[in-house]
């Protein structure tokens, strides 16, 4: 995750970030996640977060993070992340009035 490792770069890191650099990958729940917008390095993570935190159009993940602003060939896979979020959210509500 270039965006996790880039962050290092300002910063004492610790031991525990130190075994991560190593291992290749950073500590649980400090990804960004798999790279969706190339032009700016946008990672499914960071929109994933982007949607919880209540953007729920491509252009409202877009005004987030970013992602989809540039040459839009990622737009159908940021819309896929939402479809894929609200489906979930349908289950879970389903699931909570059982």
């Amino acid at each position: 995750d270039r965006v996790w490792l880039s962050s290092l770069l300002t910063k004492p890191v610790s031991a525990e970030t130190r075994l991560s650099i190593l291992a290749g990958r950073p500590p649980s729940g400090q990804s960004a996640g798999r790279i969706v917008c190339s032009c700016l390095g946008v990672g499914s993570g960071t929109i994933e977060t982007a949607i919880k935190a209540g953007a729920s159009s491509v252009e409202g993940v877009g005004a987030a993070t970013g992602a989809g602003t540039n040459c839009g060939s990622c737009k159908p896979e940021i819309r896929a992340l939402i479809e894929a979020s609200r489906a979930n959210n349908a289950q879970k509500k389903l699931t909570a009035a059982e």
